[in-house]
């Protein structure tokens, strides 16, 4: 027996002793001559091969990238198998939302119509709308690093696809999750936790949830896109997350002109008076009249409390519709982020 190793090392070595030397010397000389015609062969085929390409249309594009329709199913294909492959991550993705509604509703428990009915509903809403683009950047930080790391190596080697394509990839695979525990976490908040609710209601509510996970996401696309420490990115971004959130309306009703006006620019604040309206139009709460003397019950409307923040337009069709456009904003802004990070390799 005699060990592969071994054997291969002597078949590959010349054997000084004696007449061993030229007959060896030729074996290795012969499988160098070998080697080299097969290399050569190699890369004048790789060279006939890149001249063939004519890039014909929807196949590749001038700069050698294949196009959105021909690479997007590879790398969606790619990107889901990837995540499929890693159970924890994709449940994750899937229960955070309604995870973080069931520990609200154990805190809360089923809101009460009585004189502290108004300042309970808007600590729920402060608190259920609050943390959900900070779920976003976590379901982020689960994912995309991985996703990332491939596609710039990807780019530096052969950049065979664009920045659209990943980002678009990226999307797909992520918004069916986000949209099942937005609808999950609506049963337990909307439903669960005993607020107004109809059909419009809860898709509304649920429409507010998953916007503020997207937005979530597409920060943290754009901070994890120039720097691989996901500990300072996490940092970083829930800083800038909670900077946003007393943008609200509800945490400070009376804000500065120019953070008033940034504030439009968020998708919390749209959000919030999603919800917030829904749950206060035609709300009414059980107060004696001792109780509104003394001061204990502040409102016993919920038109009462609207007016008591300020809000006097409850149009919230239009608000779910600039809260859609401002959530395929941040996505955008993230796409663009990555493009530019593409452009630097």
């Amino acid at each position: 027996m005699v060990n592969p190793a071994d054997w291969i090392l002597d078949l590959v070595s010349v054997d000084s002793r004696g007449d061993r030397e030229q007959v060896t010397r030729k074996r290795v000389s012969l499988m160098i001559d070998n080697w080299a015609e097969r290399e050569a062969k190699k890369v004048e085929d790789k060279a006939a091969n890149r001249d063939s390409v004519q890039g014909p249309a929807g196949i590749v594009d001038y700069d050698g990238k294949a196009s959105v329709i021909v690479a997007l199913p590879v790398v969606l294909e790619r990107m889901a198998r990837n995540l499929w492959r890693q159970p924890p991550v994709f449940w994750m993705r899937l229960y955070q939302t309604p995870l973080l509604a069931c520990i609200m509703l154990m805190i809360y428990q089923r809101l009460k119509y009585g004189p502290t009915g108004g300042q309970d509903r808007m600590g729920f809403v402060l608190e259920i709308i609050s943390p959900l683009a900070f779920v976003g950047v976590l379901n982020n930080v689960a994912v995309f690093p991985a996703d990332r790391d491939i596609f710039f190596h990807e780019v530096r080697t052969s950049g065979a696809y664009s920045a659209s394509t990943f980002v678009l990839a990226f999307t797909i695979v992520e918004l069916p999750l986000e949209i099942a525990g937005a609808l999950l976490s609506a049963v337990v908040t909307n439903i669960g936790a005993g607020m107004q609710t109809n059909a419009r209601i809860f898709f509304q509510f649920a429409f507010a949830q998953w916007a503020l996970v997207s937005t979530g996401e597409s920060i943290g696309m754009m901070f994890g896109s120039f720097t691989r420490s996901m500990g300072f990115n996490v940092s970083l971004v829930s800083t800038f997350i909670t900077v946003l959130v007393q943008l609200s309306g509800v945490v400070s009703v009376s804000l500065p002109q120019w953070l008033g006006t940034l504030a439009w620019s968020t998708t919390l604040k749209y959000s919030t008076r999603i919800v917030m309206i829904n749950e206060c139009v035609g709300l009414r709460l059980h107060c004696t009249d001792d109780e509104v003397m003394n001061g204990q019950c502040l409102v016993q409307t919920g038109e009462q409390l609207l007016a008591l923040l300020g809000w006097e337009d409850w149009n919230v069709s239009k608000y779910c519709g600039i809260l859609f456009a401002i959530t395929v904003a941040y996505r955008i802004l993230a796409w663009a982020v990555i493009r530019a990070k593409v452009a630097s390799l």
